[in-house]
């Protein structure tokens, strides 16, 4: 039976006869340990370190130690990857003198923004629902390409769900998932590595439950330059999970990570700065997260605003850099695939946004559900297809022409759908020729995202407040 290391010196390990104390240091095993409390010792486990025989994790109690003991006997790997799993654990060690705070120069410096999506070149979005990692390229692409159909070199559609990028058929079962994370695993990839962490965190496909491998796996993504695995790592220590609450290491792999580019671990600093009063370090914190595209660090700026501690033009700057960020992003295959799925939702909506986004996913509803009647169809009896499928015929050719004539590839703020009354009445109030010269089409959108109200309203706000955007925005609220 493999044995736990007791790291402790046990001063209480006396005798039942009641001979004096003794002190005793060294290796316990656990077969031996009911020999010990029956017959010769009774053992105060008080302040005891148990650590394990293979990857030196340590604990609080035996029960733990053995518990985990046992995890890693059972877990079937290949010797290779056992060792180098081993290895991490081994070397997951922090020490008080890592933990240095970085200067001020560096932490307020605007990380550069993130990568493109490799299919279509466009910004990738900040929002995990608007990115997908594919384990089988180590790819990570948008939630629009990973929507959309994929063609095979004649331009057939391909049925069978693959990888936008390399092709290869996306895995059926939680096993083949696992096993293609670990051959990333085994060229060093950080999205996988950091997927892993997390996949040991929850106990999904295959990976057995431990938040000591979970925090093992992300220092080491962190290190290959994960900056996720560092938001991971401060949430761990933040929330305590897996681990005793240390709010100095959690503050330490929050600042690396927002370092790297993590708006949601910018956004924690900039409410932690908040809350303690600081409101110029936390304003700063959330400026550099709205301008990565971060919604609720604008709200927050807007709340300082309200509150005296940023000004009219610092807010202003806040929206137009939140608003430059979505014009980056926004493609019309992403916003089809945010129709079809909450799943793909790769910014903040504004009011007027959901609606059209509401209004498109009941098109994709209608379009389904008539080539699901048109399949209907065809499995129907001969003596009624004929009839039958001449209806559903039209009733597709119209669903499909009512789909393609309202959605319109121009944004979906403007796109041409059968509105409620109340946008009816909105697109009834129409800007009268000339009436928007000398203001800026961009802060007319703003306006409009920012209020939701029509375009005409936009435009008198932003002529009777000499083209001020906050300005304007107040007076359409005040309306």
């Amino acid at each position: 039976m493999p044995s736990i290391i007791l790291k402790a010196c046990l001063d209480d390990m006396v005798d039942k006869s009641g001979s004096s104390s003794e002190e005793y240091t060294g290796t316990l095993c656990l077969k031996d340990v009911g020999n010990v409390n029956n017959n010769l010792y009774y053992i105060d486990h008080t302040d005891t370190i148990w650590e394990c025989n293979f990857c030196q994790a340590k604990f609080s109690t035996f029960e733990k130690a053995s518990e985990h003991e046992k995890m890693c006997l059972d877990r079937k790997l290949p010797p290779k990857r056992e060792k180098r799993i081993i290895s991490l654990l081994k070397s997951m060690r922090i020490n008080d003198d890592e933990l240095t705070s970085p200067s001020d120069e560096s932490l307020f410096e605007q990380p550069p923004p993130s990568e493109d999506c490799p299919i279509c070149f466009l910004q990738l979005p900040h929002m995990t629902s608007g990115n997908v990692y594919m384990a089988c390229c180590g790819k990570v692409i948008c939630s629009g390409c990973f929507y959309a159909p994929v063609y095979d070199i004649q331009g057939n559609e391909v049925i069978e769900k693959a990888c936008p990028f390399c092709r290869l058929p996306i895995p059926t079962s939680e096993e083949e998932m696992g096993e293609r994370y670990w051959d990333r695993f085994d060229v060093d990839d950080a999205g996988a590595i950091c997927s892993m962490g997390c996949f040991h965190q929850s106990g999904k496909f295959g990976f057995q439950q431990s938040y000591t491998e979970a925090l093992a796996l992300w220092r080491e993504a962190g290190d290959r330059g994960s900056v996720e695995s560092y938001c991971n790592i401060a949430d761990a220590y933040d929330y305590g999970r897996g681990v005793e609450r240390d709010q100095e290491k959690a503050w330490h792999y929050y600042e690396l990570a927002a370092m790297g580019g993590n708006t949601s671990a910018r956004y924690n600093l900039g409410v932690t700065e908040m809350l303690a009063g600081n409101m110029d370090r936390a304003l700063k914190h959330h400026m550099i997260a709205t301008k990565s595209g971060c919604a609720d660090s604008l709200k927050k700026i807007k709340h300082l605003h309200w509150n005296g501690h940023a000004t009219a033009d610092e807010y202003e700057l806040a929206l137009r850099s939140y608003h430059v960020y979505i014009d980056e992003i926004k493609s019309e295959q992403r916003d089809r695939a945010a129709a079809f799925s909450d799943e793909y939702t790769y910014y903040e909506y504004s009011k007027s946004e959901k609606e059209v986004i509401h209004q498109m996913r009941e098109e994709i509803e209608a379009r389904r559900r008539a080539a699901r009647e048109a399949r209907e169809a065809i499995e129907a009896p001969l003596e009624a297809q004929s009839e039958y499928l001449n209806g559903m015929a039209e009733a597709v050719r119209l669903a499909q022409a009512g789909v393609f004539e309202k959605v319109q590839p121009a944004g979906m703020a403007e796109a041409a759908v059968e509105a409620t009354p109340s946008q009816q009445e909105v697109k009834e109030e129409v800007c009268a020729e000339g009436e928007e010269e000398g203001v800026e089409s961009r802060d007319i959108e703003i306006v409009m995202s920012q209020t939701n109200c029509s375009r005409a309203k936009a435009v008198k706000a932003l002529r009777a407040k000499d083209n001020n955007l906050v300005n304007a925005i107040s007076l359409c609220r005040m309306d």
